[in-house]
């Protein structure tokens, strides 16, 4: 999904 996505480029996924 997009927010995973734009958390994995931030550095910090909530998802992992």
């Amino acid at each position: 999904e997009k927010v995973e996505k734009e958390a994995a480029e931030l550095g910090k996924g909530p998802f992992k």
